[in-house]
């Protein structure tokens, strides 16, 4: 949807404002990707319990073309948030930081009103993300191990 405003011509009425309403709908599409994603890798979680909880135990050695599907559905996911984290960074950095509603300070932050400072709290999920990339292979699986 967002791709047909942003398409609208620049001489049409109203333009300026079509081009935020674009800008909300990008930003409340990744959001919902996010969201998606995290319920994706949740129900991999729940599916996987047994082999998820507790300490680190390596997979067996065993060779295995396919690994755990689990495994290369979650990379899946998690290759896709990281995308869908970095779009979000570069949309709020070119000017879609205006179509939110930010605390004015940390202190006011809550679960309501995002922090003043959520482009460097979105660069710290990434940072977060990339440093654990590969921990759920201590679990589960991965092709010709």
């Amino acid at each position: 949807m967002y791709t047909a405003l942003e398409a609208i011509d620049v001489s049409a009425p109203k333009y300026t404002f079509i081009q935020k309403m674009a800008n909300g709908l990008r930003i409340h599409a990744n959001l919902m990707r996010s969201c998606g994603n995290f319920a994706a890798a949740q129900i991999i979680r729940e599916n996987n319990a047994l082999k998820l909880n507790g300490p680190i135990h390596r997979p067996d050695k065993n060779g295995t073309w396919t690994g755990d599907t689990a495994l290369l559905q979650f990379n899946a996911i998690m290759r896709e948030e990281l995308d869908n984290t970095l779009d979000l960074i570069n949309i709020l950095q070119h000017g879609g930081i205006n179509s939110l509603c930010l605390a004015r300070d940390v202190a006011h932050e809550d679960c309501f009103l995002l922090g003043p400072n959520i482009i460097e709290q979105l660069k710290k999920k990434r940072k977060i993300m990339l440093n654990h990339w590969l921990d759920i292979q201590d679990y589960l699986t991965t092709p010709f191990r």
